[in-house]
C-alpha cells in the first residue's frame, strides 16, 4: 500500500448477522484523510442475498457510528415470492474516509388471522 499520508485511502467492509436478526455493516479505513479531502461519500448501499423473512415489512436503518442518515432516507426491500433472497437498497450519506457502522433490522408485521 502507499506511504503514510499519500494520495490514497483504503476501506475494508465487513458484515455480520447479529443475534437479534439485524445485519451489521461496518468499515475500517486506512489513510482516510485523503478521501475526506476529496469529499468522497457513499450515497447508496445495496445488500444482496439476505434470507427472505416472512412477516417482514421493510427494514429499519440505523447508523451507530460515523455519520447521520440523509433526510427522508429511503430503505427499499425488493421481495419476490419465487425467490429465496431479498435485495435491500438504501440512500445514505457516509464519508468514505470515516469509519462507520450501520445496522439494518427487519420490521416485523403482525400476521392477520381470520
Amino acid at each position: 500500500m502507499g506511504g503514510e499520508g499519500g494520495k490514497w485511502s483504503f476501506v475494508r467492509f465487513r458484515s455480520a448477522l447479529a443475534q437479534n436478526g439485524s445485519l451489521v455493516l461496518s468499515s475500517k479505513v486506512e489513510n482516510g484523510e485523503f478521501a475526506l479531502s476529496q469529499g468522497w461519500i457513499i450515497d447508496k448501499i445495496t445488500v444482496l442475498g439476505l434470507d427472505k423473512v416472512n412477516a417482514t415489512d421493510g427494514y429499519t436503518l440505523r447508523i451507530t457510528k460515523g455519520a447521520k442518515l440523509k433526510e427522508n432516507t429511503n430503505v427499499k426491500a425488493n421481495f419476490h415470492s419465487y425467490e429465496r433472497f431479498v435485495k435491500v437498497e438504501s440512500s445514505v450519506s457516509l464519508p468514505i474516509g470515516k469509519e462507520f457502522e450501520l445496522e439494518m433490522k427487519p420490521n416485523q408485521i403482525l400476521e392477520k388471522t381470520l
